[in-house]
């Protein structure tokens, strides 16, 4: 990632927030590297947009630091923090054309207004609404609004970006649109974004790396991949995307990885730091995504006399399947009760018959596509 000189890091040191007994965000911790797009992502009242607001400098801290390119900014007021923020509603004023709504900023800072019509003139330009700088805020579209408020956000050239959920007010097919174009903007641009969404996708999409909140917390720090493919906790496992969440008990854990069983399922997951502190006969928590199982037709698994396939796959019998545009998803039922969730691409329907409900098919994954789950409260 090439960083523009711009661009400044965003660490906080143990920041923490408590509006009277509520306790919003506990003792956190993070560096926000120069120049990247980092996304705080987690459902309603996990404590993102108070942590967004904090580093702008709209919420004071009841505890802890905020560094702002190395200098303390905690006290600063948000005019003095070289950061700018654009909010979910995009806050225009209604009563000002576009244009003044653009170089609201730049007039605070006193600047001629020649030369902060002639900026906010080019800013919308660059993002496609030039000639519409005497239009009001109310004869523009949602997604125009928002690029105004993304242009007001960015003319005051700041080195850190904060977005609270900017396309959350957008419908479906224009916050694909904009979302793609607010990732080439951070490429261009090459401020320190900060972003915050409840949106899985958006998160996945768009991000250098994601902070999945809970309760205050980080409950994870990855990048997309990371986040999606290695879940930490089942918290995470469950919030972004979909997942098999398996109890299973183990057999044993040793170099090679670790042998464990679930009903009549026998899986073996990637050795891992944890499981070696776990005896046999302890009891863990998988992670296993729908799509990362594989389904064919279950032949002579129909007859419930036989034994199981072996490790790492199942005979399941189809409880329910829906159609979804882009794939078929299944849940199927061990003999042994065991139910798991399966993900069928289209593409990949060509090559089989689609199961129904009743039939028998043979599941099966590999071992690097599970995941063992830490508990929840261990993150918050």
């Amino acid at each position: 990632m090439q960083v523009e000189a711009g661009a400044k890091d965003v660490e906080l040191i143990d920041v923490s927030k408590s509006f009277g007994s509520v306790q919003a965000v506990e003792k956190l911790s993070l560096l926000v590297r120069a120049g990247e797009f980092l996304t705080l992502l987690g459902p309603s009242g996990c404590g993102k947009t108070t942590l967004l607001r904090m580093i702008a400098g709209l919420e004071q801290v009841s505890g802890g630091r905020i560094l702002v390119g190395g200098a303390d900014v905690t006290q600063k007021p948000p005019n003095r923090r070289d950061t700018s923020i654009m909010f979910q509603d995009y806050a225009l004023f209604p009563h000002k054309t576009i244009i003044d709504n653009v170089c609201y900023g730049l007039k605070l800072r006193g600047v001629a207004r020649a030369e902060r019509e002639g900026k906010a003139s080019a800013w919308l330009g660059r993002i496609g609404l030039g000639g519409f700088e005497r239009r009001m805020p109310h004869q523009l579209s949602g997604g125009q609004r928002q690029r105004v408020a993304l242009a007001r956000s960015l003319i005051i050239s700041p080195s850190v970006l904060l977005l609270d959920e900017p396309l959350g007010a957008l419908d479906a097919n224009l916050r694909l649109q904009l979302r793609d174009e607010l990732r080439k903007l951070h490429r261009d641009v090459g401020l320190t974004f900060i972003y915050v969404t409840h949106d899985q996708d958006e998160a996945l999409t768009m991000s250098d790396r994601i902070a999945v909140m809970r309760r205050g917390r980080i409950a994870q720090l990855d990048d997309p991949i990371g986040v999606f493919d290695r879940p930490k906790t089942e918290f995470c496992a469950r919030f972004v995307g979909e997942c098999n969440i398996i109890r299973a008990e183990i057999v044993n854990s040793d170099a090679c990885g670790i042998k464990c069983v679930a009903g009549d399922i026998v899986l073996i997951a990637p050795p891992a730091r944890e499981a070696a502190k776990l005896e046999r006969g302890a009891k863990i928590s998988l992670g296993l995504r729908p799509a990362s199982v594989s389904v064919e037709a279950g032949g002579k698994a129909s007859r419930p006399e036989l034994a199981s396939p072996g490790s790492n796959c199942a005979y399941l019998r189809i409880a329910e399947c829906s159609f979804a545009g882009q794939s078929l998803k299944l849940r199927g039922v061990s003999n042994g009760g065991v139910a798991l969730d399966m993900e069928i691409l289209r593409r990949e329907l060509a090559a089989i018959e689609a199961p129904a409900p009743g039939d028998i098919v043979r599941a099966s994954w590999n071992g690097s596509d599970i995941s063992l789950l830490a508990s929840d409260s261990a993150y918050g």
